[in-house]
């Protein structure tokens, strides 16, 4: 699974928010095995305009958690369809053609509009892409609920909810890459044609939800692990 956190780095009210989401992202990293063969992490942050700062290049959990922790805010609007816009550039440059591609927008500030609508049309043509968003409630700012559709919103109530939204976030991307008919069009691949990164992420989620099937998951991966 190629996995990319979509963050929001515009102006805040409160002087630790940045932090704050910062931090929330690495809750998430820390569930997944990260490595080149397994879950690829890759982060963008906007404002007014999106910038790529981690390429799905990180080998390790340790390696990536740090680099998130030092990505500096860039202040300034909300620009979710210039961020879209360039998830589609890191996909399609970057990603692996045989593995989910799952978006995680964090963000203070979520509407829907007619550029936002069309960035998600334009990536939901890879039928392995998946979208979530996590949206803070705070004063001043609107959180739309329909903004992300077809795909789903977590409401967060303020900044200091974020690690309780932790296992739900986790869950809604396990349930993703393990669904047989995601949002995203055209049919899911059989199981053939599964990559062994795919695979192994399947495996960990049966695991963690099922830990009674631990032994037949861990057989299953072996099996197609060629």
């Amino acid at each position: 699974m190629d996995l990319v956190f979509v963050v929001d780095s515009s102006t805040k009210f409160d002087a630790t928010a940045w932090n704050s989401m910062r931090s929330y992202v690495n809750l998430i990293i820390r569930r997944f095995q990260i490595a080149q063969n397994f879950v690829r992490v890759g982060f963008i942050r906007y404002a007014d305009t999106a910038n790529i700062m981690i390429q799905f290049t990180h080998p390790n959990v340790a390696s990536l958690t740090a680099a998130v922790s030092r990505i500096p805010a860039s202040m300034g609007g909300s620009n979710l369809g210039t961020a879209l816009n360039t998830v589609g550039t890191l996909l399609s440059t970057s990603a692996r053609s045989n593995a989910w591609k799952v978006v995680i927008v964090v963000t203070d500030q979520l509407q829907r509009t007619q550029v936002v609508t069309q960035e998600i049309n334009n990536l939901r043509r890879d039928s392995r892409f998946c979208m979530h968003g996590v949206g803070i409630v705070v004063s001043g700012f609107r959180i739309d609920a329909t903004a992300l559709t077809p795909y789903q919103v977590t409401s967060v109530n303020g900044y200091t909810d974020l690690p309780n939204q932790v296992q739900t976030v986790y869950q809604h991307i396990c349930n993703c890459v393990t669904s047989t008919s995601p949002p995203g069009p055209g049919p899911v691949p059989p199981l053939g044609e599964y990559s062994y990164s795919n695979l192994v992420f399947v495996v960990h989620a049966l695991t963690i939800f099922l830990p009674t099937v631990h032994f037949s998951a861990v057989v299953f991966k072996q099996s197609y692990a060629t």
